[in-house]
C-alpha cells in the first residue's frame, strides 16, 4: 500500500499517516519516534545503512528493514528485507515467483534454500540468502554452497556462475554426457584423444591424425582423412557429391598456379602448368593445343582450331562422312556397299612431298601417274599415254639379237632386256608358260639374201607344243648380193594351259644383230 506523501516540501514539513509521523530532512522523508533506528521514504534505498533501518519505497509501497548477519552473529551478509506483512511477497515452491520486486524473498522447497531478489546496480536477480558461508553451524548444509541438485547426480552451473535455479544452467554433466544449453566457449585445447583428434588453441585449427576420419551422414556416407600420404574425399553414399559455389576454384598449395576454375552459369576450365587448356562453351568445348584420346566418340560438330593427333581408330557409322574445305570441296565416305573419295574442285593430286607429285585426278579428263615428279602414264579420250618403257608384271620375257639355230631354226640366244619369272630358256628359245591364260606373242627379225642367189622368201611362224599356232609371216628376199635384206614380224595372242611351251620357227637364216626381237608376256 503507498503512502501519498506531498509534492515539493520544505524542510522540517511533516505528514502523518495511520499514527506514524514522517519530518523531510530535505532529501528525504524520516520517521519520527522509531526508538533511534532511520525511516527513509525515498524511490532508492538509503546509502550507508546500519542494522535495523526501515527505508518506505515510495514508488511501490513496500517498507523495508536492513539486516545485517553479523549483528545476529548468522553470517556476514546485509540486505534489505521486506516487512509489509501481507503486501510482502514471499513465495514458497519448486520455482522461482514471477513478476518480483526488489526485496521479495522466495523459499525454494526443492533444495530447502532462501533467495531474495535482489538489484545490484547493473541487474536484477535471485541472491542466496545465505552469501555462500557455511552458517552458524558450521557445517555446510542448505545455506552453504551449492552442491549436487538433490535427487540429481549432475553437476550443473547456472548462467550467472552461482548456484542460481532462477535461471537455465548453461550446460549438465553426469559423469559421462556433458551437455551445452547455449554456445561452448572453449579458451584453452580441447583433447578428444590426443592420438586422433586436437583441437589447437593457439593456432586455431581442429587437427586429425593420419588414418582419422570425419564422418557426415547417419550412415558415414561422406569421409574425409589423410593416410600420411594422400588426402582423400570419400563418398560412399547413394546419392552425389555436389559442390555448390558462383564460382569454383582448385588452385596449387602455394595459390599461385590456377588447375580447375568453373563459374556460375558460364564455362569450366582446365588448366595445365598454369596455362588454359580446355574451356565448356554453349555450343562445345575448345581445346587449346593437341587433342590426345584413346576413343573419340562426337555426336554433333567438332570445330578444331589446332592439330588433332589420333593414337587410336577414328570409327564412322555407314555413310557419315569426312570433308574438307570451306565448300566442303572434298569428301570421303563409306554407305555400306561403297566407299567413296570425292573431289568437287580442282584436281584430286596425291604427293609423297610438297613439292612431288605421284597421281593426278583431272575433273573431266585425265588420270595422270608419276614416277619422280615425272608423268609416265597419262589416260586420253583415244586411250592412254605411256612416257617410257612398259613393263608388265605378269610373266613374260622381252629380248632381242636373238640367233637361230642350225639344226631346228627356232630363236634362242637373244639378249634379255627383262624377265618376270624364270620361264624362258634362251639356249633351246623355248617359253613356259607357268599358269593358263591368254599370252601375247610378237617376233620381227631381218632376212638376208646372201649367199643365194636369185628370189628367197623366208618366213616366222609361232608355235605351240611344238606345232604351228595361227598364220605363217613371209618375207620375199631379192637376189643381188650380200646386202640385200627384208623385214619380217608378227604379233598374235595365244590362248595356253600351263606348262604350255611357245617357240617362234622360220625355214630362213636371218642374221644375228639387234633387228631380231621377240616378246611374250601374260595378259591375263
Amino acid at each position: 500500500m503507498a503512502l501519498n506523501f506531498p509534492n515539493s516540501p520544505s524542510l522540517n514539513d511533516t505528514h502523518t499517516h495511520n499514527g506514524l509521523t514522517w519530518v523531510w530532512n530535505g532529501s528525504v522523508w524520516e520517521m519520527q519516534g522509531s526508538g533511534g533506528a532511520s525511516v527513509t521514504v525515498s524511490d532508492n534505498a538509503p546509502s550507508s545503512p546500519t542494522h535495523g533501518d526501515m527505508w518506505w519505497e515510495s514508488d511501490t509501497g513496500d517498507l523495508k528493514i536492513y539486516y545485517d548477519e553479523s549483528e545476529t552473529g548468522a553470517g556476514s551478509g546485509a540486505f534489505w528485507v521486506s516487512a509489509n506483512g501481507a503486501d510482502s511477497m514471499v513465495g514458497i515452491s519448486t520455482t522461482a515467483p514471477t513478476n518480483p520486486q526488489t526485496g521479495d524473498l522466495w523459499w525454494d522447497s526443492d533444495v530447502a534454500a532462501l533467495y531474495m531478489y535482489y538489484n545490484d546496480g547493473n541487474s536484477s536477480q535471485w541472491v542466496s540468502a545465505a552469501s555462500g558461508a557455511t552458517g552458524a553451524q558450521g557445517a555446510a548444509g542448505a545455506q552453504g554452497a551449492t552442491g549436487p541438485v538433490a535427487g540429481s547426480s549432475s553437476q550443473v552451473v547456472y548462467k550467472d556462475g552461482s548456484n542460481n535455479p532462477a535461471g537455465s544452467s548453461s550446460f549438465t554433466f553426469d559423469g559421462t554426457n556433458l551437455t551445452v544449453g547455449g554456445n561452448l566457449n572453449v579458451g584453452g585445447n580441447v583433447d578428444f584423444d590426443s592420438s586422433k583428434i586436437v583441437f589447437d588453441s593457439g593456432g586455431n585449427v581442429l587437427k586429425w591424425a593420419d588414418n582419422v576420419a570425419a564422418y557426415f551422414g547417419t550412415g558415414n556416407d561422406l569421409r574425409i582423412y589423410h593416410d600420411a600420404s594422400n588426402s582423400y574425399i570419400n563418398d560412399q553414399g547413394t546419392g552425389s557429391l555436389i559442390v555448390r559455389a558462383s564460382r569454383f576454384r582448385v588452385n596449387n598449395a602455394a595459390n599461385t598456379e590456377n588447375i580447375i576454375r568453373a563459374d556460375q552459369d558460364g564455362a569450366v576450365y582446365l588448366y595445365y602448368d598454369n596455362s588454359q587448356k580446355l574451356i565448356t562453351k554453349s555450343d562445345g568445348i575448345d581445346v587449346t593445343g593437341e587433342l590426345q584420346c584413346d576413343t573419340l566418340d562426337v555426336d554433333g560438330s567438332a570445330d578444331i582450331s589446332g592439330n588433332l593427333t589420333l593414337h587410336g581408330n577414328l570409327d564412322m557409322q555407314d555413310s557419315d562422312q569426312i570433308k574438307m574445305g570451306s565448300g566442303d570441296d572434298f569428301l570421303i565416305n563409306h554407305d555400306g556397299t561403297n566407299t567413296y573419295v570425292s573431289n568437287y574442285t580442282g584436281q584430286l593430286i596425291f604427293r609423297t612431298d610438297s613439292n612431288e607429285v605421284s597421281a593426278a585426278f583431272v575433273p573431266n579428263g585425265p588420270v595422270k601417274l608419276y614416277h619422280d615428279n615425272s608423268n609416265k602414264f597419262e589416260t586420253t579420250s583415244n586411250g592412254i599415254n605411256i612416257n617410257g618403257f612398259m613393263k608388265c608384271d605378269n610373266p613374260g620375257v622381252y629380248l632381242d639379237a636373238l640367233d637361230w639355230s642350225t639344226s631346228n631354226n627356232y630363236m634362242h640366244s637373244g639378249h634379255q632386256f627383262w624377265q618376270v619369272g624364270n620361264n624362258w630358256n634362251n639356249s633351246t628359245g623355248t617359253f613356259t608358260c607357268p599358269v593358263a591364260g591368254k599370252y601375247f606373242v610378237a617376233a620381227d627379225a631381218q632376212a638376208h639374201h646372201a649367199p643365194k642367189s636369185g628370189t628367197t622368201y623366208a618366213n616366222l611362224i609361232p608355235y605351240k607344243n611344238n606345232a604351228s599356232y595361227g598364220l605363217e609371216s613371209v618375207a620375199t628376199v631379192a637376189s643381188g648380193g650380200t646386202g640385200h635384206h627384208a623385214v619380217i614380224s608378227f604379233a598374235i595372242i595365244m590362248d595356253c594351259a600351263a606348262n604350255d611351251t611357245i617357240r617362234v620357227y622360220s625355214n630362213h637364216s636371218f642374221r644375228n644383230n639387234t633387228q631380231n626381237h621377240l616378246t611374250i608376256y601374260l595378259l591375263g
